[in-house]
């Protein structure tokens, strides 16, 4: 890696370089990473949502995660009227929009209380569930999952009653959750792996990984990518201008240095000029000489305070130029260790993402055997029970409505679904 020119801004343009580090970490690890996995359908009524609001670092500061403003960051609910109220900032209507929609209002709101705003996220804390009931072996209330349709809903009740043995439901139902909820969870890791990879690489682009294709589709993948892509490109950024920061603190300081450079070259040839001066009196005139010459004694005393005040001088600017040197040394060093600290990290995080990605396809293909061996469906290809009657019931814009669906029909936060035979 060519290393540039290096350098030293001011105290400013350091701590300015502390922030923006201290705010790639909060990003880079994962602090608007939630969006990418936020679920398809907008907010509504019912739902809570995470919102942590953070101060950007201020100058010194070593890590982000100490300026948490816990006056304002806590689990929200969504009233009946789709508004939530926060302290300080009031009341913000969040129905019908995205998490990424309500990051970007709160972000704004924030600027009344924080003259260099605030970074914040956003999350679902809680999603109402969705019920079934009907002819189905369990039926109940079961939590949302993220693209689930009515055939694993019914899955994880167990199946229908009409089919179920007593032997395999609970089995059954074990296994299509752990499916679910481990396919739900290896998406996630697959995507992040990406971003990490191309963050890694230093590449503009996140590229589409082959296995998220066949888990989700291409459609479904695209959209995921889409999301991860928005976090990347805001974590490059930020680490880029970071290093903008560090070739010009390496800059400086080399112009520091030079500087003192010519001062001593100056004060070198000064010196050795005031040396000859004052040790020609010595070399051509005898000692007694200045006894009897009050004039010549005098000339010969100035002539050496001259040249001890030159050499004085001297000395400070070599002491000077020493300091320079190191401050451009420590720039350069401060560079290449932020580069390979970097990598080292980004590097222990996609160790331990593959080593979670391997423990999650294990345990789905276990809950996959699983079903195999009790013979019964797992419930993710919609596949059609021709004898069963499904009705949806959904609150929209304030009115009940009943919708006739199908195993393929995607199922949404507060639906009731119900079975018959």
């Amino acid at each position: 890696m060519r290393m540039d020119r290096f350098i030293d801004a001011s105290f400013r343009s350091v701590m300015r370089l502390i922030c923006l580090t201290a705010a790639c970490v909060v990003f880079s690890g994962g602090l608007i990473a939630s969006l990418a996995h936020a679920d398809e359908y907008p907010i509504m009524a019912g739902d809570e949502l995470k919102v942590d609001f953070f101060d950007r670092p201020p100058e010194g500061a070593e890590t982000a995660s100490l300026y948490k403003r816990n006056d304002l960051s806590g689990n929200y609910p969504v009233s009946s009227g789709g508004m939530i109220t926060l302290p300080i900032l009031g009341s913000l209507t969040v129905e019908d929009l995205t998490l990424e929609d309500v990051s970007k209002k709160l972000q704004d709101l924030s600027d009344s209380v924080s003259d260099d705003g605030l970074v914040v996220r956003t999350n679902f804390g809680a999603r109402p569930p969705v019920y079934v009931k009907g002819k189905v072996v369990a039926p109940g209330a079961y939590r949302y999952l993220p693209n689930m349709n009515v055939a694993q809903l019914v899955a994880l009740a167990s199946g229908y009653s009409r089919d179920a043995e007593a032997s395999t439901k609970l089995p059954a139902m074990t296994a299509r959750l752990d499916l679910s909820e481990n396919e739900a969870k290896l998406t996630t890791l697959i995507v992040r792996k990406a971003r990490l990879e191309a963050l890694y690489d230093d590449h503009e682009k996140i590229t589409m990984p082959e296995e998220l294709i066949s888990l989700v589709g291409t459609e479904r993948a695209q959209v995921l990518l889409d999301k991860e892509q928005a976090v990347h490109t805001r974590a490059l950024t930020l680490w880029r201008e970071g290093q903008a920061l560090h070739r010009t603190r390496i800059e400086i300081a080399d112009a520091n240095a030079r500087a003192f450079a010519e001062v001593v070259d100056v004060a070198d040839e000064q010196e050795q000029a005031a040396q000859a001066r004052f040790e020609k009196w010595d070399a051509v005139y005898q000692p007694k000489y200045f006894s009897v010459s009050p004039k010549a004694n005098t000339a010969r005393t100035r002539d050496a305070n001259t040249y001890f005040e030159i050499r004085r001088k001297n000395s400070e600017a070599r002491a000077q130029l020493q300091k320079a040197l190191s401050e451009y040394s420590a720039a350069k060093s401060s560079l290449a260790e932020s580069r390979i600290t970097r990598l080292n990290d980004l590097s222990r995080q996609i160790d331990e993402i593959t080593d979670q990605i391997q423990t999650t396809s294990t345990l789905l293909q276990k809950a996959e055997g699983t079903l195999r061996v009790l013979k019964v469906d797992d419930g993710r290809q919609g596949k059609k029970d021709t004898g069963s009657r499904v009705t949806i019931q959904r609150i929209a814009d304030g009115q009940a409505q009943m919708i006739k669906a199908d195993e393929a029909t995607r199922v949404r936060p507060g639906d009731i679904i119900e079975v018959a035979l």
